[in-house]
């Protein structure tokens, strides 16, 4: 398999933070894709983004994050009154949900949310898997949770660890994956925002998926995979300071962390092993190419007809 060279957050052939006071729908302005807020730190508009015919997804359509617990007042106007969303797709767990509580944007009336669990394959609460190199003995074994459409995808222990888990989304999930692109697509007024815990890996997921079905270039799709890895420290940072997901968030032993205060060299390896790397989506998507004849002949075969495809298509690029 022949990788592209990625260097400090930039994709050959473009990245979104080459999208430098870009013009989209007329109407927002883009920097580098990246949404500031107080309460998350994963937050990202993905407008601007290629597609093989040389368009761009259209700003305030589509958005990822990590959890949304802890918004401020000020975040939840910036997001609503600012970006638009009108929609939030949460992929975490009843669990999590529960543990956490209602967030403050499930207060807003002009916001939709919609649960659409993907379960968390490695974590016991969270998506913050690590990278390794394979999988080890029980690096395949998964729980289906959902009936319905389950277009076969044979997983390989030899695979890289996350390539797995996310594989098992694919097989165990499908059913909820088709539910969070169709609801991209029904969704035609205001912006859509997807999020789990870390927004990195079942956000991940979903959203390559989304995009894909927009035709937005492999490389920028994989390239806005691996951007979560410039605020990873701030991710599991995050992660380690809440009674729901300080668990996940361990040291090479596995033993838990949650003072976030250690040797800096100490912690830059714990927030490393959880970085995602471009070859991981990459794999993914060769993986369906090989397997399923594409992403969008997979997703076919999962339930999403080509009308709905159509839908998302128009409402990411107009």
């Amino acid at each position: 398999m022949c990788l592209p060279l990625v260097v400090m957050g930039s994709f050959p052939g473009g990245h979104p933070t080459t999208v430098l006071s870009l013009t989209v729908n007329s109407e927002i302005e883009l920097s580098d894709g990246w949404v500031h807020l107080d309460g998350a730190v994963n937050v990202r508009d993905l407008g601007g983004l290629r597609t093989d015919d040389g368009r761009r997804t259209l700003g305030r359509r589509l958005l990822r994050a990590d959890n949304l617990q802890n918004l401020t007042e000020a975040d939840v106007r910036l997001l609503v009154d600012d970006y638009g969303v009108r929609q939030v797709l949460d992929l975490r767990t009843s669990a999590e949900i529960n543990l956490e509580g209602p967030g403050p944007i499930t207060q807003e009336e002009a916001v939709i949310v919609r649960e659409f669990t993907l379960y968390p394959e490695a974590g016991k609460r969270t998506d913050a898997l690590t990278e390794g190199i394979t999988g080890g003995s029980d690096a395949a074994a998964q729980t289906p949770w959902t009936t319905g459409h389950r277009p076969p995808l044979d997983i390989d222990a030899t695979e890289r660890p996350a390539v797995i888990h996310y594989l098992g989304y694919l097989r165990h999930a499908s059913d909820n994956i088709v539910h969070s692109l169709r609801a991209i697509g029904e969704h035609n007024e205001g912006a859509t925002l997807v999020h789990c815990a870390a927004g990195k890996d079942r956000t991940g997921t979903v959203i390559a998926l989304a995009l894909s079905v927009a035709g937005v270039r492999r490389e920028d799709v994989v390239a806005d995979y691996a951007r979560s890895g410039e605020v990873i420290d701030e991710i599991m940072a995050r992660l380690a300071s809440t009674q729901t997901y300080a668990a996940d968030v361990s040291d090479a032993e596995g033993n838990p962390v949650t003072d976030v205060k250690m040797d800096p060299v100490t912690w830059a390896a714990i927030a490393n092993r959880h970085r995602p790397r471009p070859e991981t989506m990459w794999r993914l998507l060769e993986i369906l190419d090989e397997r399923a004849g594409g992403p969008l002949r997979w997703l076919s075969e999962a339930g999403l007809t080509e009308a709905e495809q159509d839908a998302i298509r128009t409402h990411l690029l107009g």
